[in-house]
């Protein structure tokens, strides 16, 4: 269970992360790798960044609610509660959210990848997850 926990927040962190450098004026480094590793064409990253901006625009109160619980959470775990009841409850609230972003994620980047750009993406988050997991573990 705690691994299902770790890989969700893992994932979540990383979606945030993606949407927030996707915000902040499109980081070149984070479009970069993506058109490296997906193979992604000019006009593909282009519509991406535009449809990451507006859909960042449309979503910003669901933004700031998970970024927020998500410091919670944080500060909970690192202040040691023993009450894991509170942490679990913020976690509750929490899942709803990411899997509405995520949703709203995925369906931009299928109306933009091809197929095969989309498995790779999955797998390029997976090992991702994988890494900050590790990092996780090590700290």
């Amino acid at each position: 269970m705690k691994t299902k926990k770790r890989i969700f927040f893992t994932v979540l962190a990383f979606v945030l992360a993606a949407a927030v450098s996707v915000s902040a004026g499109g980081d070149k480094e984070h479009w970069a790798k993506l058109k490296q590793e997906l193979t992604l064409t000019d006009t593909q990253v282009t519509q991406l960044q535009q449809k990451f901006e507006e859909f960042r625009l449309q979503n910003q109160p669901l933004e700031e609610k998970a970024k927020g619980l998500w410091r919670e959470i944080e500060e909970l775990e690192k202040a040691g509660t023993s009450d894991r009841s509170v942490i679990d409850a913020k976690k509750a609230e929490l899942a709803p959210l990411k899997k509405e972003w995520m949703e709203k994620a995925n369906q931009i980047y299928r109306s933009v990848l091809s197929k095969e750009q989309f498995v790779k993406l999955q797998e390029m988050r997976a090992r991702e997850e994988k890494e900050y997991s590790a990092k996780k573990k090590k700290d």
